[in-house]
């Protein structure tokens, strides 16, 4: 599919996501791995055991010069410590770690101050003609 990683993409990405979808609901990249569009194939892969972000992390960098692997090296290092790039064991660790700070007492708890942030934004915005959702409010 083209598109991925072009001046438009980067400019409005939504259509690409949507021809995304319109395409199959499941794609292989060789730089981003599979791309799974719909949420109910996303969830059985997700419980499924079959996919691995080790394996991928390892072959992302695979074909490019030694100057870009270099360059990209910082980056895929921070990647790689994020929970959602880890795989089982590691990511079940970092998950419980977290799990407490996202339960629904705490998230209710962080509610009025969520509003808070959500008006000011949208204050700041309020006699806008014309507004970038995801540079002004995102």
């Amino acid at each position: 599919m083209t598109g991925l990683f072009t001046p438009q993409f980067f400019a409005d990405p939504y259509p690409f996501y949507g021809r995304l979808r319109e395409a199959s609901t499941l794609q292989y990249d060789k730089r981003l791995g599979w791309m799974v569009t719909r949420y109910d194939d996303i969830r059985a892969l997700a419980k499924s055991g079959l996919l691995s972000r080790a394996k991928f992390e390892a072959e992302r960098l695979v074909g490019l010069s030694a100057e870009v692997c270099f360059a990209a090296r910082p980056v895929m290092d921070g990647f790689n410590l994020e929970m959602m790039r880890r795989d089982p064991p590691a990511h079940t660790r970092l998950r419980g770690l977290v799990n407490k700070a996202f339960t629904t007492r705490v998230v209710d708890q962080l509610r009025p101050r969520i509003q808070q942030i959500i008006d000011e934004l949208l204050d700041a915005v309020d006699d806008a003609a014309y507004i970038d959702v995801i540079g002004d409010f995102a």
